[in-house]
């Protein structure tokens, strides 16, 4: 299954990060290895959880047909928190608000009908290549990936 295998590639390039720290010598790089391990193994933990909150879902009983399920009494609706569930392809297309670079980033790419919706950042990253993006333009990717994972 494709996305086992993105957890598996996620929790091996944070073994692969850590192991580059433990060898090297030099300060700087040891603390580049450990933030690169620590962004994998955050990754790694954010497909896991979506994969089980969908595992859930799908294990769960759809409500009944023609009832909308509503807030309780006195609370709003939280669009936020469904964002936090989004695959980073479709969290990255609802960025077309933001007034930065990850926002331009999200308008440039929102009329792509080929654009991996369910992708993670390696495949959005991808696809931006495929479409001739410049480097600076794909460098956007990881400061929107930093957002998505601290959401």
């Amino acid at each position: 299954m494709p996305t086992t295998g993105t957890l598996e590639f996620y929790r091996e390039r944070a073994q692969e990060a850590r192991r580059e720290a433990a060898d090297t010598k030099l300060e700087n790089v040891r603390q580049r290895c450990l933030h690169s391990a620590h962004a994998w193994e955050v990754l790694a933990e954010r497909i896991a959880r979506h994969h089980a909150l969908r595992d859930r879902k799908e294990g769960e009983e759809a409500p009944a047909a023609g009832r909308a399920q509503q807030p309780a009494h006195g609370q709003e609706a939280d669009p936020a928190r469904h964002d936090k569930e989004l695959p980073f392809g479709a969290w990255l297309l609802r960025q077309a608000h933001r007034d930065d670079s990850v926002g331009g980033l999200a308008r440039r790419v929102e009329g792509d009908r080929a654009f991996p919706r369910d992708g993670d950042p390696g495949v959005v990253r991808a696809r931006l290549r495929m479409l001739g993006f410049q480097a600076g333009m794909i460098g956007v990717i990881d400061e929107a990936v930093l957002d998505w994972i601290g959401r």
